[in-house]
Formats: C-alpha cells, sequence, structure tokens
C-alpha cells in the first residue's frame, strides 16, 4: 500500500495559487492518475477500491492541514439517511465527478428519492441545487457493468445527462471526449462513464 500523504502534500505546497479550486483540481487529477495506474497492473477490485480510499484519507488530511479543523468542519454537513437513519458527513462544497452522494452504511441516496432508476436514470441539476445546494452538476443512476446492479446518485456534469453517454467496466473509447471513473456500491468494482462529447 503506498502513502499517498506526501505526495498530496509536496504537490499541495508546490501549486502556485493554493486555492479551493486549484487543490480540487490536483486532486481530481491525483485521482485519474490512480485509476489508471491501478488498472495497468493486476490488482484485485478489493485492492483497487482499498487504494482509492487510502488516496481519499491523505486527500482530506490534508485538507484538514491546509484550512483548519475550523474549516474543514465549517465546510461538511451531516445528513440523515432516510432508510437507516445513519449520520453521513457530506462536503457543502460540490462534490468530484464520479463521487456517489449515498448512504455510506445501506448505499441508499441521500436526500433524493429514485424511484425506478431505469426508467429514470438520472437526477436534474434542479432538484440536486434544491436538495444540496451544489451548482453545476446533476446525478446518473447508472447501472453496474460487472454486476448490473444500480448505483445511486453519482456526481456527473450539470447537463450530461442530454448528451449521449455510455457505462463500460473500462475505457472503451480511447478519444471519449470526458470520462468519469466510479467504484459500483454493490459489487465495489471499478467502472467508467464515457461521453463523446465533452458535456460540461
Amino acid at each position: 500500500m503506498a502513502d499517498y500523504y506526501p505526495l498530496i502534500a509536496r504537490a499541495v505546497a508546490g501549486l502556485p495559487q493554493n486555492t479551493d479550486e486549484a487543490r480540487r483540481a490536483l486532486y481530481d487529477r491525483a485521482r485519474n492518475a490512480l485509476v489508471t495506474q491501478l488498472h495497468g497492473k493486476e490488482l484485485s477490485e478489493p485492492n483497487i477500491a482499498h487504494e482509492q480510499r487510502t488516496l481519499e484519507e491523505a486527500i482530506r488530511k490534508v485538507e484538514m492541514e491546509v484550512g483548519g479543523q475550523s474549516k474543514s468542519a465549517a465546510e461538511e454537513v451531516n445528513v440523515r439517511c432516510r432508510v437507516c437513519g445513519h449520520s453521513n458527513t457530506i462536503s457543502r462544497h460540490t462534490p468530484a465527478f464520479g463521487t456517489a452522494l449515498i448512504c455510506a452504511r445501506c448505499s441508499k441516496p441521500l436526500g433524493l428519492r429514485v424511484s425506478n432508476p431505469r426508467e429514470h436514470p438520472y437526477t436534474t441539476s434542479f432538484d440536486v441545487q434544491l436538495w444540496f445546494g451544489y451548482k453545476a452538476c446533476s446525478l446518473l443512476h447508472a447501472r453496474c457493468p460487472h454486476c448490473d446492479e444500480t448505483n445511486y446518485s453519482i456526481v456527473i456534469p450539470e447537463q450530461a445527462y442530454n448528451v449521449p453517454f455510455y457505462w463500460n467496466r473500462k475505457q472503451e473509447n480511447p478519444n471519449a471526449a470526458f470520462v468519469v471513473n466510479a467504484a459500483c456500491q454493490h459489487c465495489k468494482k471499478a467502472f467508467v462513464i464515457e461521453w463523446d462529447v465533452d458535456p460540461r
């Protein structure tokens, strides 16, 4: 298992402008680079998921040090799951694309009711802003290409559901204009969502 903390901390320290936006962009690049690197190795899906969690813990640690504990707490909010009652901590800022706004305990969507994800596979940006206050994003309820189970509330660009897209076990189109990496909430295997036209 790699120790990602010193790598992330050095990268943040080397930013020309250490702003929230610059750090989020750096973290997204690190996440994408890790997924690419891990899929180039012969690792099991649980090991891949473990490495991704380790990276997220390193990012969280760096953010707490950069902004201080009080700032970090002010940028988070607790949302109680309507299904199981579990208290989930989520960011007040719009999450990175590929993040799933689901309960950490039961994997049901937070705040939003999805009656039939096969008939309504996305949630519009209007509803996302209404429920969470997040701007410029919508939510996709994608089926996992490995186990065919529904993955709820994956954050995607605002109008991305209006542009043709598809999900695969790995990136099929090397010329895809936009790709979101996700991990199945059920079988824990990684998959990708691809757009031939950039939806941002």
